[in-house]
């Protein structure tokens, strides 16, 4: 039972981060920022989404205007979800892509 309600709880956060970004940030033509997954605590305190960027050269510019808008992320979520408990939410790039891509081309050679 207790895996089910975090399961949700993740899965209210996703929805409710995705539509927050899609209105704060701005947007950019040819620019895809997606949430890859969420690393939340156990006690569903603190919640790291970590977010991919393409392409790669905009990269530097979105993860700034994300660090800006980690408080705001907070408030917006519990405006609009009505959770009991908001958790601190953390932007965090996430390298696995950049990763993978390192590893293909050290496979190629």
């Amino acid at each position: 039972m207790q895996e089910h309600r975090h399961q949700r709880f993740i899965s209210i956060l996703n929805k409710g981060l995705n539509e927050f970004l899609l209105e704060e940030l701005p947007a950019n033509p040819g620019t895809v920022i997606t949430i890859s997954y969420l690393e939340v605590t156990e006690k569903e305190t603190v919640v790291k989404a970590h977010i991919s960027v393409f392409p790669v050269e905009s990269r530097e510019g979105v993860e700034e205007s994300l660090k800006t808008l980690e408080n705001k992320a907070g408030g917006y979520l519990r405006k609009n979800l009505r959770l009991r408990n908001v958790p601190i939410i953390k932007f965090v790039p996430d390298r696995g892509e950049d990763k993978r891509e390192r590893i293909e081309e050290l496979l190629k050679l």
